[in-house]
């Protein structure tokens, strides 16, 4: 039970992320939202830069999410405030 409470808490983190980055509401992250949001994550700019379509669904930026906490690395400094 605890794990799917975690899991419900990561979705709902996840999804709070999703909306701090998507600035035009349009449902997807456009490359230079993606860097914007990403920037100061650590995150390599070639790793994004690996979507086929510039753009990041909501699965495509919570599998980014995902992967960056397990391997540590912040979101970014501003996604947090």
């Amino acid at each position: 039970m605890a794990s799917a409470q975690k899991q419900s808490a990561n979705v709902d983190l996840f999804d709070a992320y999703f909306g701090r980055a998507d600035m035009d509401r349009d449902g997807r992250i456009s490359g230079n939202e993606a860097v914007a949001f990403f920037q100061g994550s650590g995150l390599p700019k070639q790793v994004l830069a690996q979507d086929n379509d510039s753009m990041l669904s909501v699965r495509e930026f919570c599998v980014a999410l995902y992967l960056m906490e397990r391997l540590g690395m912040p979101p970014s400094s501003s996604a947090t405030k």
